[in-house]
């Protein structure tokens, strides 16, 4: 065939690894500081006393960069 690419061999896993990891580690370097841990407690009158409910879970903050601090 005529002006062809040459046919390059598969990549390693190890190649494919160190490409995913790569790409894992600068997506929590730029996202990480955004990362937030939310628990809720709530005590209430209502049940026994003692009795509480509550949770816990994560999420990001979303916001445009002129409302971040220096």
């Amino acid at each position: 065939m005529v002006g062809a690419a040459p046919v390059q061999p598969p990549s390693g896993d190890d190649e494919l690894l160190d490409s995913y990891s790569r790409t894992v580690a600068r997506v929590v370097e730029q996202v990480g500081p955004t990362v937030v841990n939310i628990r809720v407690h709530h005590a209430n009158p209502a049940m026994q006393p003692g009795s509480e409910s509550g949770g816990s879970g994560s999420g990001f903050v979303i916001a445009h960069a002129r409302w971040s601090s220096p």
